[in-house]
């Protein structure tokens, strides 16, 4: 939902959420299977389940708090409002000194 209220066209909302939630996953996965590759296929399947849960997880919990933050200005786009420069929580932008 945030990357189709946030692109600019619908293909673009595609790629960039296949991207995300379709290669990323592979790409971990097979640095896993370079790192473990004498593991048995089910300890493999174990690290796939694993990798891809997480990587849901993760941009699950940032795409939430974008929306429940922005949704307003996000879905009042397509009537001429601007879109503001929407920063993930974990960005180092907003890191406080301590």
């Amino acid at each position: 939902m945030l990357r189709g209220l946030m692109a600019r066209d619908s293909g673009q909302a595609i790629l960039a959420t296949l991207g995300r939630i379709l290669f990323l996953p592979w790409l971990y996965f097979a640095f896993g299977m370079a790192i473990f590759h004498e593991s048995a296929p089910g300890e493999l399947a174990v690290l796939w389940l694993f990798l891809s849960g997480f990587n849901d997880l993760i941009f699950l919990a940032n795409a939430r708090s974008i929306l429940i933050e922005h949704f307003r200005v996000l879905a009042l786009r397509p009537f001429g409002e601007k879109v503001p420069r929407v920063e993930s929580e974990w960005s180092p932008i907003n890191w406080q000194a301590e």
